[in-house]
């Protein structure tokens, strides 16, 4: 049963090995001719938050203990299908802009009322990391109305309705070497045949992303953002992207609180 077991001793394959995954061996191969992208400045980081605070930016001691509540699951979990509170998804932007502080490397994180889809879309282009700790949806039976949820504008309009929609992806003209999309299901799309997955990876990949890492699963939002700030503090140290994301899980293993898989497993990496 899962109270007897002890998960930080499990044989992992990601003990082992760096994984990443492809969507086809023809597009790996051209991955492999492709000149790493590189944008004007290092990282850029989007957490709308979603607090309900429009001026919180700063998250001040420690955060409410959710989990006794009925509704934990659905506050505490990236849930593009809720869009409940993200308390940790500041407090990851900014670990992770603090990292590129120190190294001397440009960064720049928007937090709630700055992180807009129409901030996004002119910043995009601009940054060779980009990250967005925030809501995602798959919608199944159209691929291209999944979604990718933003810091919601006053009045709703055709250019900012505070989605950026996959089929809007597709459109954007991106300088990123790596997109991480630090939310729940980015990964999950439609599959056709001879096509692939059609979710919002690949609307990345298409608009110039050079790698991708996507969740597959509902994931918590505090073990994500541990997840994320090891994930970055490794790649900061030289690792590619797979190896960097292979010793961030470890880390998380080796934490008897955040040994089970549910904790880290979710997020992948498509690319390099």
């Amino acid at each position: 049963s899962p109270g007897e077991t002890d998960y930080t001793r499990l044989p992992y394959l990601v003990r082992e090995y760096d994984v990443s995954y492809h969507y086809s061996a023809h597009l790996y191969l051209q991955g492999l001719e492709k000149v790493p992208a590189s944008g004007v400045l290092n990282f850029a980081g989007f957490a709308p938050v979603f607090s309900g605070e429009d001026d919180a930016r700063i998250i001040e001691g420690g955060s409410p203990l959710w989990g006794m509540l009925s509704d934990a699951w659905e506050q505490m979990t990236r849930n593009g299908r809720h869009f409940g509170e993200l308390p940790y998804s500041e407090t990851e932007v900014r670990r992770i802009v603090q990292a590129f502080d120190w190294e001397r490397e440009k960064s720049a994180g928007f937090i709630a009322r700055a992180a807009t889809k129409v901030n996004f879309k002119a910043q995009a282009g601009k940054y060779r990391y980009l990250h967005l700790a925030t809501h995602s949806f798959v919608n199944e039976a159209q691929p291209n109305l999944s979604g990718i949820a933003f810091f919601p504008p006053e009045d709703s309009t055709s250019a900012d309705d505070g989605i950026l929609y996959a089929g809007e992806i597709y459109n954007l003209e991106l300088n990123a070497d790596l997109v991480v999309l630090s939310s729940c299901e980015s990964g999950l799309g439609k599959l056709v045949r001879g096509e692939g997955l059609m979710a919002m990876t690949r609307g990345f990949l298409y608009a110039g992303a050079a790698n991708v890492m996507v969740s597959l699963w509902q994931v918590f939002d505090k073990h994500t953002s541990e997840l994320m700030v090891g994930f970055y503090r490794q790649m900061l140290q030289g690792k590619s992207y797979a190896a960097a994301l292979r010793e961030a899980k470890l880390q998380l293993i080796d934490n008897p609180l955040t040994a089970f898989p549910g904790s880290w497993s979710s997020f992948v990496l498509i690319g390099r």
